[in-house]
């Protein structure tokens, strides 16, 4: 305990797999009345990204900060996620290799933030063996939990669906009416073929959408 001042998970994997929900799981359990921060890393490819990142020099437009900083201040419970971490350049891999060493955020101006404490999630869509070729070992030495995720299986997208239908349903009546057709949770379920969807967030969208179609009957 007490190695690392900043507990930083590095989730690898495709699209849609749960990634970003364990973040916000985090967020939920921590007890968060904010917004989930997140920057996304897709943003931060070009050569001038990290001044993007953490301001540019005095003088320069943008220097009066940048997204990290605004993110970390942004967040009620220390907790920061990062998204597509792969997409970024060297700059800011060598930038956070530092921040995940010392615990601290360093703007252009020199200014140190402490964020001593923080927990930091990146996300990526690297497979593990572009995991050991894009990230140097350094950096990913400092990572206090790497994991890689897998696609689900039917049988897992099946209890998926059971459970987004049944708090859909809950959410309606507690929101909406109570008064909802019958057998509408089995109707909707006997709708969604999983086999069709790799991706969850568009298993997700063709719940709600099965959800309203069968709503509006």
């Amino acid at each position: 305990m007490g190695e690392h001042k900043i507990l930083s998970l590095f989730l690898m994997g495709d699209s849609g797999v749960g990634k970003t929900e364990v973040a916000r799981a985090i967020h939920r359990a921590l007890g968060s009345h904010a917004k989930l921060a997140k920057i996304n890393f897709g943003n931060y490819s070009s050569h001038d990204a990290l001044n993007s990142l953490i301001g540019s020099p005095l003088g320069y437009i943008g220097s009066d900060g940048g997204e990290l900083l605004k993110r970390v201040c942004e967040s009620d419970v220390g907790l920061i996620l990062i998204d597509e971490f792969e997409k970024a350049n060297n700059a800011v891999f060598n930038y956070f290799l530092d921040v995940l060493e010392n615990g601290k955020i360093v703007n252009s101006q020199a200014d140190e933030y402490d964020i001593n404490g923080y927990i930091i999630v990146f996300t990526s869509n690297i497979t593990k063996e572009n995991f050991k070729n894009k990230i140097s070992p350094e950096l990913r030495s400092r990572f206090d939990y790497k994991g890689i995720f897998n696609l689900l299986t039917d049988e897992d997208k099946k209890k998926f669906v059971h459970f987004r239908v049944n708090q859909i349903i809950s959410k309606y009546k507690e929101a909406v009416s109570s008064d909802i057709p019958d057998k509408l949770h089995d109707n909707i379920v006997s709708k969604i073929d999983v086999s069709k969807y790799k991706n969850m967030r568009d298993l997700n969208k063709k719940i709600k959408d099965t959800f309203v179609a069968f709503i509006q009957l």
